[in-house]
């Protein structure tokens, strides 16, 4: 015998959510980094900062595996050399954050932020129309350095706007979307990739 899915409502700080209840923990496991973005709607800055993270970092992770794909089948470079350019970006961004954090210490956090917003989008420009590989480089390392501006300004953003109800809190739904992100976009992206 087939269990029966009822369908049910669940409401959770004002918004609603249906689930059926064989399917529950799926439902739920899709559905927790909206249900924790939507927690903080009512906090204009830091709803805008949790916005921006999920548009920026699912953006990223559905356009990477793009990259690679694109660079070794269309543009014809060594499957090799791709990668180490996507290391050389990883690098950069990685090994690069704490001047990202050390510049908003000295000039605010908004102004290195969108600098490095601004940085990174130039990079992807010119990754768009990269054709040869010193451009390729320079648009992958545009990009690493544009994420390392941006990274530390905008965790300590997110700190400085949830300071009073517990950053750890914030922090850790910034987390659960990054884990979210990685886990299932990544996969979206794949998916694009090879169709």
């Amino acid at each position: 015998m087939r269990r029966a899915r009822a369908l049910r409502r669940i409401r959770y700080n004002g918004a609603t959510f249906l689930s059926f209840s064989a399917m529950n923990s799926r439902f739920t496991a899709i559905v927790a980094p909206l249900r924790d973005l939507l927690r903080y709607r009512d906090r204009p800055e830091l709803f805008a900062l949790l916005i921006y993270q999920a548009i920026t970092t699912t953006g990223f992770t559905l356009l990477m595996p793009l990259v690679s794909v694109h660079f070794v089948a269309d543009v014809g470079m060594a499957a090799a050399t791709v990668g180490m350019a996507l290391a050389l970006r990883q690098i950069s961004q990685q090994g690069l954050t704490f001047i990202g954090g050390m510049l908003a210490d000295r000039y605010g956090l908004k102004p290195v932020l969108c600098t490095g917003l601004i940085i990174r989008a130039v990079g992807f420009f010119m990754l768009g129309y990269a054709t040869a590989m010193p451009t390729f480089f320079t648009a992958l390392l545009l990009t690493g350095l544009g994420g390392a501006l941006f990274d530390a300004p905008f965790q300590a953003a997110t700190v400085a706007h949830d300071a009073a109800a517990g950053a750890a809190r914030v922090l850790s739904a910034c987390q659960l979307f990054e884990r979210y992100r990685s886990d299932h976009w990544a996969i979206a992206g794949d998916c694009v990739a090879f169709n």
